[in-house]
């Protein structure tokens, strides 16, 4: 039975963590500026399930200073050098831009929510089968 509400706190971790991604990527979009930047490199990292990349963008403010920034996500999906994205930046940290693509936003909460949902439905009906 303890196992069982193990499954269930793992799931309600998971859901957190995709409500915590949203409203961090919101709070990012609120405020901010959206502008196109130019992938002009990328970074790499092997992992034991593949190699991901995140792209490394340059954009220009709307003062016009040059930014450089890598994105904080991490995919299978390369950009090309020389594609151009959409990016949001806060005018007063432009170096802490995000790549403002469907992509970044849903690929977290997504997974969270596809691990997380049926880990609590199995868990609340380990925990309810077990109860009687």
């Amino acid at each position: 039975m303890r196992g069982v509400g193990i499954l269930a706190l793992y799931g309600t971790v998971a859901i957190i963590a995709a409500s915590v991604w949203l409203l961090w990527i919101r709070a990012r979009r609120r405020g901010g500026v959206r502008t196109q930047g130019t992938v002009i490199g990328s970074r790499s990292r092997a992992t034991f399930s593949g190699s991901y990349t995140s792209p490394v963008i340059r954009f220009a403010t709307q003062d016009g200073r040059t930014v450089e920034f890598a994105s904080n996500l991490y995919t299978p999906v390369r950009y090309k050098v020389g594609k151009q994205v959409p990016v949001v930046y806060r005018p007063s940290k432009p170096e802490q831009a995000i790549l403002d693509t469907a992509l970044v936003t849903w690929l977290i909460p997504t997974v969270c929510l596809v691990v997380g949902v049926p880990l609590i439905v199995l868990g609340l009906i380990g925990l309810l089968s077990g109860s009687r």
